[in-house]
């Protein structure tokens, strides 16, 4: 999978094992919030976030997937990116 053009941003952490995602491609697609959530890879790739490379097996996070599956589904980002987000926020925010 090739390195997205895509503006990816974690919008809120709804559970332990989902999240919010906004997700911008000029290109593509589109999504103000969608719902992603924790699982593990089942293949390589980048992540869609930080884009450092996916091994097999890695924890990720992928969108959410319904009757018709969005022009993102085979996207992911590394969980350890939606922590690492996550972390930086509440220090930017204990700064303030």
């Amino acid at each position: 999978m090739a390195v997205t053009s895509a503006l990816v941003r974690v919008l809120e952490r709804r559970s332990e094992n989902s999240v919010v995602i906004l997700w911008q491609d000029a290109t593509r697609c589109h999504y103000g919030d969608q719902v992603w959530f924790r699982c593990r890879s089942a293949r390589t790739g980048i992540c869609a976030l930080s884009g450092n490379t996916i091994g097999r097996g890695d924890p990720i996070y992928r969108p959410r997937q319904g009757h018709r599956p969005p022009a993102n589904a085979l996207a992911m980002i590394l969980a350890s990116a939606i922590e690492d987000e996550a972390l930086a926020d509440e220090c930017a925010e204990a700064q303030r």
